[in-house]
C-alpha cells in the first residue's frame, strides 16, 4: 500500500472550519520547498514546525470511505510534535484536562495521530515523551513502514498464498467475526479492507504470540478505519505489550484481555462493579441471566460495536485509547443504567427475558439516546476528586486502583475454580473456496464466503463455487440458466437488486466518476437450492434444506420453516413440495404467507418480486424490483475439485 500520497499527507488551512487542501507531497520536498512552504504559510521562528513534524491525517483504510476534515474549535489545524494537537500552544495538559478535551471529540481527520499517540503513551514501560510525540508524523511514518514489511517478512506472508489465509478470530468466534465483516461496521467490509484485516491480524497473531483476545478483530477494523496497516500494526503492537505485561507501573494501561482468565475476570468484575454501583440494573441482569461472560460480548468481545451507533463508537475510542479498559466499565455500567431507567412497563414485564432481548432494547434505546448528556455522566467535569456518574453522591466510580485489585482477586477466584478451561469457543469456520473465473463478481469477498459458510449445512462446509451460469456470459433467458443447471445438484443463485437511484445515475450522462464510485451499494438476494432446477416444477419440489438469503445490507438467512401441523414431520417431503418452484417462464423459491413464493425471477430474469414468508420476515422492501446481474454457482468438492453430482443430505 502506498502510504505516501498527497490525500493522506496534507497540511490543514488556517480557518478552523475549513476543510483541509492537499499540498505537495511533503517526503518529496527538497531544502528550497521547504523555505517556500515555510514562507507561503508565515512560520515565524518562535511557533516554527518543520513539516517533517506535521502529523499524519486520517484516511479510511477499511472501506475507502471519505474522511471529514473539518477541524473543529479548540483544535489544531496544524497538528505537529511541537505545537501538539490543540489551538493556542496548549502541548502539555493534565491528564483530567486532555480527558475533558477528548470527551467532546476527536476530529475525524485527526483520529490518526491522536489515536496512536495516545496509546503509545499509555504503554509507558520503555517509552519517552520524545519518542511518543513523533509518533504519526511524517519523520516517523517511514520507520513504521519499514517495520511493518520486516513484520510480514518475519511470518513469511509474502510466501503465503493469501486467499489459503483464514481471518484470526482469536476468541470472538466465527459467528461474530461473519457479522463483524458483513454488516457491524457500517456495510459489507470490501474484499481490499477484508484483506488488510486479515493481513494485520494473522501477523499480530503469529509475531505477537497472541492465542486469546477476542476484542482485537473489532478494534482492528476501528483503527484500519483510520489509517494505513502500518500503523495498526504499530498501535495493537503496543496495546498488546501493555496488556501482557504485569502492570506494576501504575502509567501503563491495560487495554485487551489476552487470556480467557483474564476475560472472565473482566467479567465477573463488571458484575461486581454493577452490584455496587447500581443494584437495582443489577437485580434484573439476575433476573434475565445476564450473568455470563457471554452474556457481556456486547462490551468485552465486540467494543458496543453491536448496540451502538458506529459515531459513538468512535467517540468511545476516542477515550478509550487515553484511559483504557476502564473506559468500557465507566460506558458499560452507565449504558445498562441508564437503560434500566428508560425501561417501560411491557418491556419490564413482558419484551425483556433474556440477555438476547436485553442487548436488543438497549440497541434500539441507542438510537435516539443524547450521546452528549451520557458522555457527562460518564465523565463529569473533574473536581480534584473522584468522578461521580449520573451526578449521585451515593454512586461514586470507585477508583481505579480498587478495580484492578478486584480484577485481581476474580483472576484468582477463576482459576482457583478452573472455570477457564471450561470456557469453551465456537469451532473456527472458515470461508468456502471458490473456482477462479474472471468473470466472478459476488462471491469473490472472502467475508461473503464466510458468511455463506455460517449458513450452508455442516456436509457442504468443505466445498468450493463454481460458476456455471452468469448473465454477463449467457444471456439474460430462463432457457440458458436450465441448460447451464441442468447436471448440477446443489446450487446457489446471487442476484444483484437495481435500486431506482442506481438506474437514474447509470442512464444519466452527467455523472462523474466520484459518484458512481460513492455510490450506495445494490442490494444482493439469493436463493441456495438442493434439487436441480427444472422448466416442469410448476407443482413444487425441493426440500427443508432450501433457503434464501439477503448478503447486503443487514445480512439475514430464511431457512425452511414448515408448518405448523408439520413441526414433527418437517423431514417429509410433502412438508417442502413449495420450496422449489419453476416453468417455462420462471423460477421462485420459498413459502410466502399469502400463496405466492418468497423469492420469484421472471422469464428473462429482469425483473423479481418478493413477498412476506411464512415463518415472518421479508427479503426486500419492494415487492417488485429491477435485477442486474445474476450468477449462479454448483457446489464441488475442495479435495479434487469433482462436483457434487449427488444429494448428500439425505
Amino acid at each position: 500500500m502506498d502510504r505516501f500520497n498527497t490525500d493522506t499527507l496534507c497540511i490543514c488551512s488556517d480557518s478552523h472550519t475549513s476543510p483541509c487542501t492537499p499540498t505537495k507531497n511533503l517526503l518529496e520536498m527538497d531544502d528550497e520547498d521547504i523555505n517556500t512552504f515555510n514562507n507561503d504559510n508565515n512560520m515565524e521562528d518562535n511557533n516554527y514546525s518543520s513539516p517533517m513534524d506535521m502529523y499524519l491525517l486520517s484516511h479510511d483504510a477499511l472501506c475507502g470511505a471519505p474522511t471529514d476534515q473539518t477541524i473543529t474549535p479548540g483544535w489544531s489545524s496544524r497538528p505537529s510534535k511541537q505545537t501538539g494537537f490543540f489551538s493556542h500552544g496548549r502541548k502539555n495538559l493534565s491528564s483530567e484536562l486532555y480527558l475533558q478535551i477528548l470527551k467532546q471529540g476527536v476530529p475525524p481527520a485527526l483520529r490518526c495521530a491522536v489515536w496512536t499517540t495516545n496509546v503509545s503513551k499509555g504503554d509507558q514501560e520503555d517509552q519517552d515523551d520524545e519518542e511518543d510525540d513523533d509518533i504519526g508524523t511524517l519523520r516517523k511514518v517511514r520507520i513504521v513502514e519499514h517495520g511493518w514489511k520486516i513484520a510480514q517478512q518475519q511470518v513469511n506472508l509474502d510466501q503465503i498464498d493469501e486467499d489459503d489465509l483464514q481471518i484470526p478470530d482469536l476468541g470472538l468466534g466465527p459467528r461474530h467475526l461473519v457479522n463483524l465483516l458483513v454488516k457491524d461496521h457500517g456495510d459489507c467490509i470490501p474484499e481490499a479492507g477484508a484483506a488488510s484485516l486479515k493481513r494485520v491480524l494473522y501477523v499480530v497473531q503469529q509475531l505477537l504470540i497472541v492465542e486469546y483476545c477476542p476484542m482485537l478483530p473489532d478494534l482492528t477494523a476501528l483503527l484500519l478505519s483510520v489509517m494505513d496497516e502500518s500503523l495498526t500494526y504499530h498501535t495493537l503492537r503496543h496495546i498488546i505489550e501493555s496488556s501482557s505485561r504485569d502492570n506494576k507501573n501504575a502509567t501503563t494501561k491495560r487495554y485487551v484481555a489476552v487470556s480467557p482468565l483474564q476475560h472472565i475476570a473482566w467479567c465477573a468484575t463488571f458484575l461486581d462493579l454493577m452490584k455496587k454501583l447500581y443494584p437495582q440494573t443489577h437485580a434484573v441482569m439476575v433476573e434475565i441471566n445476564c450473568m455470563t461472560p457471554v452474556s457481556l460480548d456486547p462490551i468485552f468481545k465486540r467494543f458496543f460495536v453491536t448496540i451502538l451507533p458506529r459515531d459513538y463508537v468512535k467517540r468511545i475510542m476516542d477515550l478509550y485509547t487515553h484511559h483504557g479498559v476502564e473506559t468500557l466499565f465507566r460506558f458499560g455500567s452507565a449504558l445498562l443504567c441508564l437503560f434500566h431507567a428508560h425501561m417501560n412497563e411491557e418491556q419490564r414485564t413482558h419484551t425483556i427475558t433474556d440477555p438476547t432481548s436485553f442487548w436488543e432494547g438497549i440497541r434500539d434505546y441507542a438510537r435516539t439516546a443524547d450521546l452528549e448528556s451520557f458522555l457527562k455522566m460518564v465523565y463529569p467535569a473533574y473536581t480534584g476528586g473522584r468522578y461521580s456518574l449520573l451526578g449521585r453522591s451515593n454512586s461514586h466510580f470507585p477508583r481505579w486502583t480498587t478495580v484492578q485489585r478486584w480484577m485481581k482477586d476474580n483472576e484468582t477466584w477463576a482459576e482457583r475454580q478452573d472455570l477457564h478451561k471450561s470456557f469453551v469457543e465456537e469451532e473456527q469456520e472458515r470461508p468456502l473456496g471458490f473456482v477462479e473465473h474472471e468473470e466472478v463478481v459476488f462471491v469473490r469477498n472472502p467475508s461473503i464466503r464466510l458468511l455463506l459458510t455460517h449458513w450452508f449445512p455442516t456436509p457442504l462446509k468443505a466445498t468450493k463455487l463454481d460458476l456455471v451460469f452468469s448473465t454477463n456470459i449467457h444471456g439474460r433467458t430462463v432457457e440458458r440458466f436450465y441448460h447451464h443447471v441442468a447436471k448440477v445438484v446443489y446450487s446457489l443463485t446471487v442476484l444483484e437488486v437495481l435500486e431506482k437511484e442506481t438506474a437514474e445515475e447509470e442512464n444519466a450522462s452527467d455523472t462523474t466518476t466520484a459518484t458512481k464510485k460513492n455510490k450506495k451499494k445494490n442490494t444482493l438476494l439469493g436463493m441456495f437450492a438442493s434439487q436441480t432446477w427444472h422448466p416442469k416444477g410448476d407443482k413444487g419440489y425441493g426440500s427443508g434444506e432450501c433457503f434464501l438469503f439477503r448478503l447486503r445490507p443487514n445480512p439475514i438467512c430464511f431457512h425452511y420453516q414448515p408448518p405448523q401441523e408439520n413441526q414433527e414431520n418437517s423431514n417429509d417431503s410433502s412438508a417442502a413440495d413449495q420450496i422449489m418452484r419453476s416453468g417455462k417462464e420462471f423460477i421462485s423459491m420459498g413459502i410466502a404467507q399469502d400463496g405466492s413464493s418468497g423469492l420469484r425471477l421472471n422469464e428473462d430474469f429482469t425483473k423479481g418480486t418478493t413477498s412476506p414468508l411464512v415463518g415472518g420476515g421479508r427479503l426486500y422492501d419492494e415487492q417488485v424490483f429491477e435485477v442486474g446481474l445474476v450468477e449462479v454457482y454448483r457446489l464441488v468438492r475442495e479435495v479434487d475439485g469433482k462436483p457434487i453430482c449427488h444429494e448428500v443430505l439425505q
